[in-house]
């Protein structure tokens, strides 16, 4: 318990970036999602192509 508390008394504990909501952070870049794109269109097409889907 004392360690704790001093832990919560360290500067680094005082300080809040606060939060950030998940629609205002970009989590992949347009090329990032262009590249998963095109990978998952040629999956599908191999699946398509072996009978599979």
């Amino acid at each position: 318990y004392e360690e704790f508390l001093t832990q919560t008394k360290r500067e680094e504990f005082q300080k809040d970036d606060g939060w950030k909501p998940l629609d205002e952070q970009e989590i992949y870049s347009q090329q990032e999602y262009e590249a998963f794109e095109r990978q998952r269109q040629e999956e599908i097409q191999r699946l398509i192509a072996q009978g599979v889907v």
